[in-house]
């Protein structure tokens, strides 16, 4: 079935114009100004964006962030912090009583990932949605999304990496340690971190 979007490709900007915008967004297509929007964007000077319910203090490492140039930003979804660098970011955003709405978290995640398992696979990447939010090619996560429901519509935003650069110290520099020791245990163990979709080898 199709459906009928608004498609914004907004390119690269700091993290507070991009949750700015998404906000903004959020509140057009609450007050029916807008058709659904599904937007594109990155982000320059990387980032971290901090969950809506997280304390900065006791997640980032401020002075650590500021001496390498991030920006730091809080969300208006749920979730742990996230590095923004070398991805694609997206966000969606459509009424409660839309079609590909859901009542329930994990369908609502599942059906408005399902469009971004389908793009990877005509790009030849095969994945797949690995519930709460995230999606994983060949068992390890490539994606991780968060959701809010606001105003009568759900905004959900996540990122596809496309590259690591970053050294595995270098979150433990812009996280606190004991979320940095949590972060680096999930990549080890239960929720392995990605293999970058382009790996350094492909750029030589």
């Amino acid at each position: 079935m199709a459906h009928k979007f608004r498609l914004l490709e907004t390119g690269f900007h700091p993290a507070v114009f991009n949750m700015g915008l998404d906000e903004a967004i959020l509140d057009s297509v609450s007050q029916g100004n807008c058709l659904p929007t599904l937007r594109f964007y990155g982000w320059i000077p990387p980032a971290v964006s901090l969950g809506y319910f997280q304390g900065l203090q006791e997640e980032i490492d401020i002075e650590a962030c500021k001496a390498l140039g991030i920006d730091v930003v809080r969300r208006i979804t749920g979730g742990g912090a996230v590095f923004h660098h070398h991805e694609v970011t997206y966000s969606i955003v459509i009424p409660l009583g839309h079609s590909l709405a859901r009542s329930g978290i994990i369908d609502s995640y599942r059906i408005l990932l399902a469009g971004i398992v389908e793009g990877l696979a005509e790009l030849g990447i095969q994945s797949e949605f690995a519930p709460i939010n995230d999606i994983v090619s060949a068992g390890k996560k490539i994606s991780g999304n968060a959701q809010t429901r606001k105003k009568g519509c759900i905004l959900q935003h996540g990122t596809i990496i496309v590259l690591s650069l970053i050294h595995i110290s270098e979150p433990t520099r812009l996280l606190s340690i004991s979320y940095a020791v949590f972060c680096l245990k999930q990549k080890t163990h239960s929720s392995p971190c990605i293999p970058p979709l382009l790996r350094l080898s492909q750029l030589a």
